[in-house]
């Protein structure tokens, strides 16, 4: 089977077929990884998608960090999706220099579609807390929404509200002392 879906990919002519067999590659070891006894994690499948609409698109202002994330490891660990793209994304300059609301609105779809689960897991919380305590997003979504168009403030407001609930809340409002609790409150104004 994977004969074949290897000579698929190289008697394509599709020109970035390279990428793509990579992609998938990738996804299928991160399964194999994972095994079938368990979910596949939402962030691994979003990931993959996400990264698949910008490698059929060479000019995506994402194109070259997408394929140095490829070229990482032949496996994803799930759990480190989200802060490899965090960082990569917001504690780094786009390639481009308009490439930051395309990079930034990629990485807030990853990271609504791919935090997604039915019950919050430990991760998810650890996650969410970390994003507020050390990577300071509230501060950054508040800074954004300024320079937002009309459609994409909902997105960011429904994020921050997401990420404060999602939180460890004791230990926010204690590391803060209220105010990111109130500052998530006056995003949702």
């Amino acid at each position: 089977m994977e004969s074949l879906h290897d000579s698929q990919y190289q008697e394509s002519k599709y020109v970035e077929w390279r990428s793509v067999f990579l992609l998938t590659g990738e996804l299928l070891e991160t399964v194999k990884q994972i095994g079938l006894e368990s979910p596949v994690p939402w962030i691994v499948g979003e990931c993959a998608s996400n990264c698949l609409a910008v490698l059929v698109n060479p000019m995506h202002k994402l194109y070259g960090k997408v394929n140095k994330f490829l070229q990482k490891a032949p496996s994803w660990e799930p759990e480190k999706i989200p802060s490899y793209w965090i960082d990569k994304i917001l504690l780094h300059e786009p390639e481009l220099d308009d490439g930051y609301f395309e990079e930034t609105n990629w990485l807030l779809d990853l990271l609504i579609k791919g935090l997604r689960t039915e019950t919050v897991s430990y991760h998810a919380v650890q996650g969410s807390t970390t994003l507020i305590t050390r990577a300071g997003i509230v501060s950054w979504i508040q800074s954004q929404i300024p320079a937002l168009g009309g459609k994409e403030v909902p997105t960011f407001t429904a994020m921050a509200f997401s990420l404060y609930e999602s939180s460890e809340q004791d230990r926010v409002m204690k590391w803060s002392g209220g105010s990111v609790a109130q500052a998530v409150e006056n995003i949702a104004v």
